[in-house]
């Protein structure tokens, strides 16, 4: 099997080749309430994390560049702060504007401090659904299953999801909205791919620089073909954005 083809399987296919190969029942999806279905959604995340970490495998690596924030760092032996994105599983370097790794920085959570202006920053990236394409452009989102019908997600506000008004972007909100829920009817849907044919924003309140925004993503009723599902993304004060959808099972 090629590295392309290996790339290319999914979540689903991986547990799937994975419960054969120890010569266990195979699944019908992550929730079809067998003890293979639950062992693999429990353990799946954490191993696919531990693997990624340990090697710095080609096809995981990705490079951005970091801009300064407007933020003084709280280590005063750095000048700079930089946002990391939110797919970053480890660092691989730091490299300046001449294309030389930096070896002075220091990571404080989702930031590092430095005392360059711009980084490009070389990490192993968190392989998973809800990052790839257009979504990493916007940090990547994780999200958790908290039972049958109830999923979560935190996601942070920063200074790229924010307009000219200085709060949240509105298409930023709705991305994020839409990628929960469409990640969860995939999910529910025993990983067979979905797509979004009706979506309702309800705009709220606003959101923070800075803010831990957190999506409750409750499946309302899924049939043969379609699944409706309901969102509230929250911060730590009140609800920002009320949201609903229809996906078609494809």
């Amino acid at each position: 099997m090629s590295m392309l083809t290996l790339y290319n399987l999914t979540k689903f296919d991986i547990c799937s080749q994975a419960l054969t190969k120890v010569g266990a029942d195979t699944i019908t999806s992550f929730s079809d309430g067998t003890h293979e279905s639950n062992v693999c959604s429990v353990m799946y995340d954490t191993i696919k994390k531990s693997l990624l970490y340990y090697t710095f495998w080609n096809f995981a690596i990705d490079k951005q560049q970091l801009n300064k924030l407007s933020e003084t760092p709280t280590d005063k032996k750095f000048t700079s702060a930089h946002s990391l994105p939110g797919d970053v599983i480890r660092i691989k370097a730091v490299i300046d504007q001449n294309g030389l790794p930096n070896y002075t920085y220091r990571k404080e959570g989702q930031k590092i401090f430095s005392s360059l202006d711009t980084v490009i920053l070389e990490y192993v990236q968190n392989m998973d659904e809800t990052n790839k394409g257009f979504m990493r452009h916007l940090g990547g989102l994780e999200l958790k299953q908290i039972s049958e019908t109830q999923y979560e997600f935190i996601v942070e506000v920063k200074e790229m999801h924010l307009n000219t008004g200085k709060i949240a972007h509105g298409g930023f909100l709705s991305t994020i909205a839409d990628t929960g829920m469409g990640t969860a009817a995939h999910r529910v849907a025993g990983d067979r791919r979905c797509v979004t044919i009706n979506l309702d924003m309800k705009f709220i309140s606003a959101g923070q620089l800075g803010d831990k925004l957190k999506g409750d993503v409750k499946i309302l009723k899924k049939t043969k073909t379609l699944v409706f599902i309901s969102c509230e993304i929250s911060n730590d004060k009140e609800i920002v954005v009320s949201a609903s959808g229809t996906w078609k099972i494809l």
